[in-house]
C-alpha cells in the first residue's frame, strides 16, 4: 500500500462528464455612502462628543458612515438612535454666533433695565420707592414693567442712559450711513484731522491707507458699504471729533464711536489684522475722554496680534510682508499706550507687553523722521512699564534704582545730538519738529520723575513701621530723588515753551498729568527751601517761578479737560500760599521766569542740596504743605499696602478683566488669548478698578467729558 498522500485533489473524471465548480466566496456588502446636508447648529451632546461617536452595532453590520447630527428638532438623529436627551442652546434657525450675540444683547437690555429701575429707586422719595419695589418683585419681565410703567412728574426728568453704555440694539447703522451720505464735506474734515493730529505720534492707518478708506466712502453707493469698512469709517470720524466740536459735534463723535464698537466684532472675524488698528483708535477715543476702558481696549488688540503671531520674529505664511510690518508698527502703538498709560494710572501688569525687533527701526533718517519717533516714544515707554513693576514689592532696593537711572542715561546718551534736550530749547528749529522733539523730552523727563515717585512712595511705605529705615532709604536714593525734582524743573520749561509755541493741546493725557507732576515736585522743593533756606525766597528764584509756569499750562488744560480741573483745584490752595508768602516778602516780580531763562542752556545735573528732600517735621502752614504735596507725589503707588497675611500687595489699581458692557462684542473674547483674557491683564479676585484713578472714570462719552467744558477749542 502506498502512503504517499497526493498534494493536490485528483482530477475529475472525464467519463462523468460533470464538472464542479469551487463556490464562489461571500460577495462584499457595498459601503454605502450617505450625504450629509450641513448643519446650522448642532446640539450640545453632539458638539460635546464632536459628532463622531455612532451605534457601533449599526455601523459594524451595514458600514455606514456613523450617524451625525442633523439638527432635526425636537430630538436629532444621533441623539434618538442612541436614546440621548438631546439639548439646544440655540433657536431653530438661528446660526451660533447669531444666537450668541443675541444673548449678548438681551443681557445688554436687562443691565439697562435694570440700572434704570435702581435710578428710579434712588430718585424717587420712600413711599414711591417702596411701591415701585413692590411691584419689580411680581413682574415677569423687567423691559417690558419699566416700559409700561407710569412716573410721576417728579420722576420724568428721569436721564436716558448715557450713549457710551447704549444696548446694540440701539446703535443707529442706517442713521450712521445717512449722515455720512449727506455730510461728505464734514467726512473728509475728519479724515484729513486724523492725518495731521495722529500720524506723527501714533502708527495705525498711513495716509494712503486713509485716503483709500475715504474714496470708497465717497463713491454713491455708500449704503451699501461693507461693515469693515464702514467700522473703520467711524473709529477714524470718532477720533477726528475730538479735534473739531465746531464742525464735527460731540453727539456725532459719540455716535460714531458706539457704531464702531457694534461693528468692531464682525471686523475681528473678517480682518483681524484690521481690528487692532481699529482697538487702537479706540483707545485714543477713550484716552481723550479719560475713560480707563481704554486699557480693555489695549488688551484686546495685544491679544489679536498674539493670536495671529506678531509677537514672533518671523512673518507668518499666510500674511504678506508688507502687511506684517505695518501690523508690527501697529502693534509698537499699542505697547506705547500700554506702558505709557499703566505708569501714569498706576495699573500693575504682572508681565510685560513682548515685542519683536521688528519694531525697532534703524539710526535716525530726515526722511523717515516719523517711525524714529514713534520708536523712541515706545523704547520710554517699556522703560516706564519696568519702574511700575518694582511695585510687586514695597520696598525698592538700590540697585534697582540705579539699573533704571542706566537704562534712562543709555536712551538719552543714543540720541543724534541734534534732538538733545539743549538743541531742542532754541527757536531756530522747525516748528512742528521742535514740538515733537519736545514731547519725547518731556516723556523722558516724566519716566525720571516717575522713578522718584516711586522712591517717594516707597520711603511712605517704609514710615508706616520704621521711620529710620525709610529715612536711611531716601537718604541713600538722594541722587535719583534731585534728579527727579530737576526733571520736573526742565519739564515746566518745555511745557511753558510748547505752550507759546501752540504745541499743548487741552484734552492732551502727558500735558495734563505732566503739568500736574512738575507743579507737585516744585511746589515741594519750594516749600522745603522756605523751611530750611535762610536766605529764602531769595535763593533759588526759579522753582517759584516754574511752579507757577507749569501751574498756567494746567490751568489753559483745565479750561476743556475735567480731570485738569480736578488737578487745578487740588494744587490752587498751595499756589495761594505760595503767592500769599512772596507778597508778604515783597519780592514777587522777581520770581517770574524769563523767556531768555527757558531758553538757555539747561544744566542736565541737579545742584547740590544741603537738606534731603523728604517731608520735614513740624506743625507750621509750611510743613503741612510740605506732607501734603509728598502724599500727592505719592500717588498713585502710595495706594498699595500688602496684603494681610501673605507678601503680595493689594493692588488696588489693578487693571480689570475687559468690560464687555463697553467693548459690545462677547462672542469672541477669546482673541485675547487662548480662551482666556491675557495673563498680563487679569488680576486675581478683581473685576474692576476698586477706586479710579486721579478722576477718570470707567466709561465717559464725550457729552458727558464736556459737561463742565468753558471752551471746545482745544488750543
Amino acid at each position: 500500500m502506498n502512503s504517499d498522500r497526493p498534494l493536490l485533489p485528483a482530477p475529475p473524471d472525464p467519463r462523468s462528464r460533470k464538472f464542479h465548480r469551487p463556490p464562489l466566496p461571500p460577495a462584499r456588502p457595498l459601503r454605502q455612502r450617505i450625504s450629509r446636508s450641513l448643519t446650522l447648529a448642532a446640539c450640545l451632546i453632539c458638539r460635546h462628543k464632536k459628532t463622531k461617536v455612532g451605534d457601533s452595532s449599526i455601523c459594524a453590520a451595514s458600514f455606514v458612515t456613523p450617524i451625525q447630527c442633523d439638527g432635526a428638532r425636537p430630538t436629532c438623529a444621533r441623539c434618538k438612535a442612541v436614546g440621548e436627551k438631546c439639548v439646544y442652546d440655540v433657536g431653530q434657525g438661528e446660526r451660533k454666533a447669531e444666537s450668541a450675540k443675541n444673548r449678548v444683547d438681551s443681557v445688554e437690555r436687562d443691565f439697562a433695565s435694570a440700572m434704570q429701575a435702581l435710578h428710579l429707586l434712588h430718585r424717587g422719595s420712600d413711599k414711591e420707592a417702596e411701591h415701585l419695589y413692590r411691584r419689580l418683585r411680581l413682574a415677569p419681565d423687567l423691559p417690558s414693567l419699566l416700559s409700561n410703567l407710569t412716573l410721576a412728574p417728579s420722576e420724568t426728568a428721569l436721564p436716558p442712559v448715557p450713549p457710551a453704555q447704549q444696548p446694540l440694539a440701539q446703535v443707529d447703522i442706517p442713521g450712521v450711513l445717512r449722515y455720512i451720505h449727506d455730510n461728505q464735506e464734514k467726512i473728509r474734515r475728519a479724515f484729513s484731522l486724523y492725518a495731521e493730529r495722529t500720524i506723527n505720534l501714533f502708527h495705525v492707518y498711513t495716509e494712503d491707507e486713509a485716503a483709500g478708506i475715504l474714496a470708497q466712502i465717497c463713491e454713491p453707493s455708500v449704503y451699501n458699504m461693507p461693515g469693515p469698512v464702514l467700522c473703520e469709517t467711524c473709529s477714524i470720524v470718532a477720533i477726528a471729533s475730538h479735534f473739531d466740536r465746531h464742525r464735527i459735534p460731540p453727539s456725532v463723535g459719540e455716535l460714531m464711536y458706539n457704531a464702531a464698537k457694534h461693528l468692531l466684532d464682525d471686523l475681528v472675524l473678517q480682518k483681524p489684522l484690521r481690528a487692532i488698528k481699529v482697538c487702537a483708535l479706540m483707545i485714543l477715543c477713550n484716552v481723550i475722554t479719560k475713560a480707563t476702558v481704554a486699557l480693555t481696549y489695549i488688551d484686546v488688540g495685544l491679544g489679536i496680534a498674539r493670536r495671529q503671531g506678531l509677537s514672533s520674529k518671523k512673518c507668518p505664511p499666510n500674511v504678506d510682508q508688507d502687511s506684517w510690518i505695518d501690523a508690527q508698527k501697529v502693534l509698537r502703538s499699542l505697547v506705547l499706550c500700554k506702558g505709557w498709560l499703566e505708569s501714569t494710572l498706576g495699573c500693575s501688569s504682572d508681565e510685560p507687553a513682548l515685542l519683536s525687533d521688528a519694531v525697532y527701526t534703524g539710526a535716525y533718517d530726515v526722511l523717515d523722521a516719523a517711525e524714529f519717533f514713534r520708536t523712541e516714544f515706545t523704547k520710554i515707554s517699556i522703560i516706564k512699564a519696568k519702574i511700575l513693576r518694582t511695585t510687586a514689592n514695597p520696598n525698592l532696593s538700590q540697585n534697582t534704582i540705579d539699573s533704571i537711572r542706566a537704562d534712562l542715561q543709555s536712551w538719552y546718551n543714543a540720541l543724534p545730538v541734534k534732538l538733545r534736550l539743549s538743541e531742542n530749547l532754541h527757536r531756530d528749529k522747525d516748528p512742528q519738529t521742535r514740538i515733537t522733539v519736545s514731547y519725547l523730552h518731556v516723556l523722558h523727563l516724566g519716566t525720571i520723575m516717575l522713578l522718584h515717585r516711586r522712591i517717594v512712595s516707597c520711603y511712605v511705605h517704609l514710615s508706616t513701621g520704621d521711620s529710620d529705615c525709610a529715612r536711611i532709604m531716601i537718604q541713600e536714593a538722594t541722587q535719583a530723588v534731585d534728579e527727579g525734582v530737576h526733571a520736573a524743573r526742565l519739564s515746566a520749561r518745555l511745557l511753558a515753551l510748547l505752550l507759546d509755541d501752540g504745541g499743548i493741546t487741552r484734552h492732551c493725557w502727558i500735558c495734563i498729568f505732566q503739568s500736574y507732576m512738575s507743579c507737585c515736585a516744585l511746589l515741594f522743593s519750594t516749600f522745603h527751601d522756605a523751611i530750611h533756606r535762610p536766605d529764602w525766597p531769595l535763593q533759588p528764584r526759579s522753582d517759584i517761578g516754574l511752579s507757577e509756569k507749569a501751574f498756567k499750562v494746567l490751568s489753559f488744560c483745565a479750561k476743556l479737560d475735567p480731570v485738569a480741573a480736578s488737578f487745578e483745584r487740588t494744587l490752587s490752595p498751595y499756589m495761594r500760599l505760595l503767592q500769599d508768602a512772596l507778597k508778604a516778602d515783597g519780592s514777587k516780580k522777581s520770581a517770574d521766569v524769563s523767556a531768555a531763562f527757558l531758553e538757555s542752556e539747561p544744566a542736565l545735573s541737579p545742584p547740590p542740596r544741603s537738606q534731603p528732600l523728604f517731608p520735614p517735621n513740624g506743625s507750621t502752614v509750611f510743613h503741612q504743605a510740605c506732607a501734603m504735596l509728598f502724599k500727592l507725589l505719592s500717588e498713585p503707588f502710595s495706594s498699595y499696602a500688602p496684603a494681610a497675611g501673605g507678601n503680595k500687595q493689594n493692588k488696588l489699581n489693578e487693571q480689570a478683566t475687559p468690560n464687555i458692557d463697553e467693548l459690545g462684542f462677547g462672542m469672541h473674547m477669546d482673541w485675547i488669548g487662548a480662551g482666556q483674557p491675557s495673563s498680563s491683564s487679569v488680576p486675581e479676585g478683581m473685576a474692576s478698578f476698586e477706586k479710579q484713578p486721579f478722576g477718570w472714570r470707567l466709561v465717559r462719552g464725550s457729552t458727558e467729558y464736556l459737561e463742565a467744558a468753558q471752551t471746545l477749542d482745544i488750543s
